[in-house]
């Protein structure tokens, strides 16, 4: 398993946009979703294609229905791998954590339950160096929506 760091290769070169017309802004960051979609082989196909591209992450290259598939796809695939927001548990995430198949967990707040198994899952990532994206779909309630917008400290 090599670190995330080395997976992310630098050609040493400045940015292709580096002399664009819209200015010498640096490459930004970006990602693709694979949205599940692909089968193990056309997931791995699709990601040495993009690999020289280097993007942050990949996320959902195979169906979640069985996690165990990223002991097969990890050894074969460089690009950084995001999973997580069809998980529910933090029991869902443990083995892809623990054995380290991924790079980034896309958890999704209502998806595991709240904000203590959320954070739960936060500790979880922490203690084995493997980033936090959060991923949210839908709507905030109510009162998190007016917490999360104040300006002030909730007394």
């Amino acid at each position: 398993m090599t670190p995330r760091s080395s997976r992310r290769r630098s050609s040493g070169k400045p940015p292709s946009n580096a002399g664009d017309s819209r200015g010498s802004r640096q490459a930004a960051a970006w990602a693709i979703d694979y949205h599940t979609r692909l089968d193990l082989p056309d997931a791995i196909h699709l990601s040495s294609l993009i690999e020289g591209l280097e993007p942050y992450f990949c996320e959902d290259l195979v169906r979640s229905e069985n996690p165990a598939v990223y002991r097969t796809l990890r050894p074969q695939v460089k690009v950084p791998i995001a999973v997580g927001e069809h998980y529910g548990s933090r029991w869902d995430f443990n083995e892809l954590i623990e054995n380290r198949l991924i790079d980034y967990s896309r958890v999704t707040l209502p998806n595991v339950g709240g904000i203590t198994e959320y954070i739960k899952i936060m500790a979880l990532c922490e203690t084995h160096y493997i980033g936090l994206i959060p991923h949210f779909t839908g709507r905030l309630p109510r009162p998190l929506w007016r917490i999360a917008s104040r300006r002030t400290p909730v007394q």
